[in-house]
Parts: C-alpha cells; structure tokens; sequence
C-alpha cells in the first residue's frame, strides 16, 4: 500500500500548533468500544505536565457529542482536539507524531495499516487481529485493551522518545510497502472472515 503523497501536512496551521508540539493521533469512529474514553483518560495526566503534547481525534459517529462533553468538561478543549469527520486522513497523519487506537475489537485493523504507510509508530491493543499487524516494539506498542494506565506508558515511551518513534515508525512503513498491496489486503480479509466463520461454527 502507498499512502496518498503530502508533501506538507496543514493540520499544525489549522490547529495554530508548532513544529515543537507533539500530537498523538487517533482515527476511528466515534462508537461504544473504540477507546476513546481510554485515551482521554490515559493522557489527562500527561497533558497537565507537557504543554506540547496535544491529541487529535478524527472521526464522528453516534458517540461525537458524548465525547466532546467528556473533553469539554475537563477543560481539555483547547489539548485534546476533535476535528469530526475528515475526508483528508492522510494530511491528518502526516501531521501529526504517532498513532494510538486503544480499541476494545477490532476486525481488520485498516486505520492501524494507514497510520503505519504513513511512517507513524502506532499503539494498539493486544485483541482480535491487531497482534498480527502490530509487532510489539518492532512496528508499534501492544497493551491490553481498557487499561488506561498500561497506555498511558506506552504513551510516555513514544512521546519521551523521539528515536523510538523514528525507528518505529520506519519499520511500519517498511511492513506496509512489503505486505499491504491491495490484492494482500483482500487475501488477508478473505481469510480474516474465513477464520472468523470458522471460530463461529466452533464454538456453535
């Protein structure tokens, strides 16, 4: 897979950040199991002593105004910025210094796939199909899903460690020039449901 080429990403200028900030991105819709409570709560503490540190939460979906009160009402509007829907992923990525999906299930893993053509390191959670996209301290960071304060490590080891992130974030692009064609994506998504159909009848 070959992400869609920015040579320069306007996201910092549309949020009025930096080059010195450091954003931590999340792409998902905005629905029950997705984690985005785990990440506002894993990075409140953090926020509060790293005035660089922001988070970008693209997407919208049924949970959008449920979240916003969440951040709102921790006076993290102006930290933790939720962008809605955005037909622009890839500038989004490319602006932004890596990438966490601190989802609860998740099927194929596409936004983790993204992320990684990107050059972002990535944090996943260690459920369904994620294990086989994301390499624990190869490609990204794996922890398990709804612990707040295994992510919120994860979280300091990739923002404290701009080496890592480069070294991660090379390997994921790495994985995904190598892997990710798109006649491997629909091999691997066949399969992915053959082996779910599978899991199903035997457990029936």
């Amino acid at each position: 897979m070959k992400p869609e080429y920015i040579a320069q990403s306007t996201l910092r200028a549309e949020l009025g950040l930096g080059p010195d900030a450091v954003i931590c991105c999340m792409v998902a819709i905005m629905r029950d199991k997705k984690g985005h409570e785990d990440l506002i709560a894993a990075a409140q503490p953090l926020l509060a002593g790293r005035p660089n540190l922001h988070i970008v939460m693209a997407g919208n979906g049924e949970r959008f105004d449920t979240i916003k009160n969440v951040v709102d009402g921790l006076g993290l509007g102006r930290r933790i910025h939720l962008l809605g829907f955005r037909a622009d992923i890839p500038n989004v990525l490319r602006g932004c210094d890596l990438f966490v999906l601190p989802t609860h299930q998740e099927a194929l893993g596409q936004a983790y796939i993204e992320a990684m053509a990107a050059g972002l390191p990535v944090i996943g959670t260690d459920v369904d199909g994620v294990p086989e996209l994301i390499k624990h301290n190869l490609n990204g960071l794996l922890v398990p899903p709804k612990s707040p304060d295994e992510l919120r490590a994860a979280l300091v080891q990739l923002i404290d460690n701009p080496e890592q992130r480069t070294r991660l974030g090379e390997a994921g692009r790495r994985i995904t020039e190598g892997r990710f064609s798109i006649d491997d994506m629909a091999d691997e998504t066949i399969d992915f449901y053959r082996r779910s159909l599978c899991r199903r009848e035997y457990h029936a």
